[in-house]
């Protein structure tokens, strides 16, 4: 499932308030990710702001966050398949899998590059 070619960012609307949401972390100030949607909605002629939908996305990344960061107690990771983090040591496939079953509002490419997004964010980086 998971192949490079297919890695490309997506560029809808839950794909762009997913890279703001990305680099929000608890002792954050959400109000502060919530106005730079805001303005990235408007800049990109997105769509009205929809704080319900937000939310979701808040917590799809908060999962994602919480299980990339056990590292290798992650149901997810398969080993260190190098001498460095790479995206192969985490099974994206299923993980893909298994988060569109929990949120079947996203599409299947916006999940892709979500997981992969914060693979790279939380782990690689």
């Amino acid at each position: 499932m998971a192949h490079k070619e297919d890695m490309e960012r997506p560029e809808s609307r839950d794909w762009h308030c997913f890279q703001i949401l990305a680099y929000e972390f608890p002792a954050d100030d959400v109000a502060e990710a919530e106005r730079k949607i805001k303005a990235m909605l408007r800049r990109k002629k997105l769509g009205a702001y929809d704080q319900s939908r937000i939310d979701r996305l808040r917590q799809l990344k908060n999962q994602l966050q919480n299980e990339i960061r056990l590292f290798d107690k992650s149901q997810y990771y398969r080993g260190a398949k190098g001498l460095t983090a790479g995206f192969e040591d985490f099974d994206i496939d299923r993980m893909v899998l298994d988060y569109l079953w929990q949120y079947k509002d996203v599409s299947d490419k916006d999940m892709l590059g979500m997981v992969s997004f914060a693979i790279y964010a939380y782990y690689l980086r």
